[in-house]
């Protein structure tokens, strides 16, 4: 079982971005074209993140992230098929895209560091599971299918 729910990293990656645009603004602008490109990025990201709840959905299977020995079903196809982990992409994405909206320099870092957190709390040990779950059917899957993209 894990103990902290991703949404958790990624309003906490939030936190520590808005804090660095407020303390240690750099290279920062006024122009209106970040926060429309912001704006967009977002609306991309939430779109994958509906994307990937809805297959999970349709295969009846946990989309509860603390949970993943729940997991009844391996979803491989539609947006899993580009990526194991559009949920948490989908999260990054809209990290990128608040970042954008900041309209500074010094947010753009935390998205990656996002990437790198989620992956040694979260994405391994659910790989870990799924191991376990589905043997060689996750394995042929993982060979195929990139962790992020």
């Amino acid at each position: 079982m894990l103990l902290i729910p991703p949404p958790l990293y990624g309003a906490a990656t939030l936190l520590v971005m808005w804090l660095l645009h407020k303390h240690f603004p750099i290279h920062c602008s006024a122009a209106a074209w970040p926060v429309t490109a912001g704006i967009i990025v977002v609306v991309c990201g939430l779109l994958l993140e509906v994307l990937a709840v809805q297959r999970f959905r349709r295969l009846k299977t946990t989309i509860n992230p603390l949970h993943p020995d729940n997991t009844t079903a391996l979803a491989t196809d539609g947006i899993y098929s580009l990526s194991r982990n559009p949920m948490y992409l989908g999260m990054a994405i809209i990290l990128t895209g608040a970042a954008l909206m900041m309209r500074c320099l010094t947010p753009l870092v935390m998205p990656a560091v996002f990437c790198m957190i989620i992956t040694v709390m979260q994405i391994i040990p659910e790989e870990k599971v799924l191991r376990q779950k589905f043997g060689d059917r996750f394995e042929r899957y993982a060979e195929n299918v990139g962790r992020w993209i």
